[in-house]
């Protein structure tokens, strides 16, 4: 969810830039695609390091957290099947 939603910043200033919002203004215009890049790369750095960790404790709790408990079917009764 992270990376899918940090590209919306680096499109957004695609689409300013494209629309002439900055008024040739590079200056703004580097510093806004800079703080975007920064945005995408902390979201795929913030990935990486807690896929593992929570990868980890799904294995370690999940058999203790997750049980489930089968019912044992009725008897089958051969007179009540159609014949």
């Amino acid at each position: 969810m992270q990376a899918a939603l940090s590209t919306v910043a680096r499109d957004a200033v695609a689409a300013r830039y494209a629309a002439g919002a900055y008024g040739g203004d590079e200056e703004a215009h580097a510093a806004d695609a800079a703080r975007a890049k920064a945005l995408l790369t902390i979201a795929v750095v913030s990935i990486f390091a807690t896929a593992p960790l929570f990868a980890g404790l799904i294995q370690l709790l999940g058999p203790r957290l997750l049980t489930a408990t089968i019912a044992t079917p009725p008897p089958l009764h051969l007179s009540r099947l159609p014949s």
